[in-house]
């Protein structure tokens, strides 16, 4: 909330989004945490998660088959002065918002200054390769190609920034998630 001259805070909504099927009251992780970037531009909170590992959540039969939903298993960054945003619980509308900062893979710590761990799961032992992307759509490294599913990703010599990492197998991307390095 905005401080205000008489020491209280003025509180403005960020995002309101349309209803998702729930599970149960115990297993929705619902939306958690939010994070201010270290230049202070840019608001990160978790879309959480309906599940805990994927599963079938029905909430006592109310949603036969359900598993996650569009708005949920994301991460989100915003800019810091966003206000009043609605979100659709439609993939390809969140796809298509530049919201969306990170889905299917993890990469930790994210923002990172000297090296991260990426996860992706890899049951089939696929080969892959990391790329990363410069904003204007560059591809400024690859790595070396690997099996399994975590690579340590030493930061390479290239400017301090935001990027896209892409997990590729074969040439077809498989994930990918925005990095900060500093």
């Amino acid at each position: 909330g905005k401080l205000m001259p008489d020491g209280t805070r003025q509180w403005t909504t960020i995002v309101v989004t349309e209803a998702y099927p729930t599970s149960s009251p115990y297993g929705d992780h619902g939306f958690t945490g939010i994070n201010v970037d270290p230049s202070g531009q840019f608001l990160y909170f978790s879309g959480g998660s309906r599940t805990s590992f994927g599963e079938v959540e029905t909430n006592s039969g109310n949603y036969p088959g359900m598993r996650e939903q569009a708005l949920t298993s994301k991460i989100y960054r915003v800019p810091i002065d966003a206000e009043n945003l609605y979100w659709l619980n439609d993939s390809t509308f969140l796809e298509n918002s530049g919201f969306v900062f990170a889905e299917g893979l993890i990469v930790y710590p994210n923002p990172f200054s000297s090296a991260c761990q990426v996860y992706f799961p890899n049951a089939s032992e696929e080969t892959r390769t990391i790329k990363l992307y410069a904003q204007s759509g560059a591809l400024v490294y690859q790595s070396v190609p690997f099996n399994g599913s975590f690579f340590k990703l030493e930061k390479p010599l290239i400017a301090n920034g935001n990027y896209t990492l892409v997990i590729d197998a074969s040439g077809e991307q498989r994930a990918k998630q925005r990095v900060i390095m500093y």
